[in-house]
């Protein structure tokens, strides 16, 4: 990527995590985003793609979109770019701070593949969720696996981070 794509992104990931905090904060419920862990994020990103083109052995190993937008899942969810401050709901904490990252993540990885789209093929395009009675369960089971899968990543003892999303 290029500085200009990075800086980019690094504005967009700030701007809907700072939306995404706001949108979800209630009496109950004070969200904050923490702006100087976007860094974080992209240097995450940067060490899951080395780590991942060093597994594949492949000097030219090249990203599409759609890994990138995982690199990015599994980054920001780590990193946990909105922080719960107060939470006196009934929604244990762990699981409410998980879930408002994995949205931000999900937002975010949906404007990657949106924007990769429009540069490459100069056409805007609308990624959306199946339309069906099942959509919630649809939605449900994919924070489950996300989750599955980032505690295997955060539980790995030999740092082996060569799950993709």
């Amino acid at each position: 990527m290029t500085q200009k794509t990075i800086d980019s992104l690094k504005n967009k990931l700030t701007q809907l995590s700072q939306l995404l905090a706001d949108k979800q904060s209630s009496p109950n419920i004070i969200c904050v985003c923490n702006d100087d862990i976007a860094n974080k994020v992209f240097d995450d990103y940067n060490n899951i793609r080395s780590h991942i083109k060093l597994f594949l052995d492949n000097e030219e190993f090249l990203a599409d979109r759609h890994k990138i937008s995982s690199f990015f899942i599994s980054a920001i969810i780590r990193n946990k770019l909105i922080n719960v401050k107060t939470n006196t709901s009934k929604i244990p904490f762990e699981n409410l701070e998980f879930t408002i990252n994995a949205n931000l993540s999900i937002l975010f990885a949906n404007y990657v593949i949106k924007s990769f789209y429009g540069e490459i093929y100069n056409k805007k395009t609308k990624i959306i969720m199946p339309k069906s009675s099942s959509s919630k369960k649809y939605i449900d089971q994919l924070f489950v696996l996300i989750r599955a899968i980032q505690n295997i990543l955060d539980s790995d003892k030999n740092n082996n981070k060569n799950i993709l999303l």
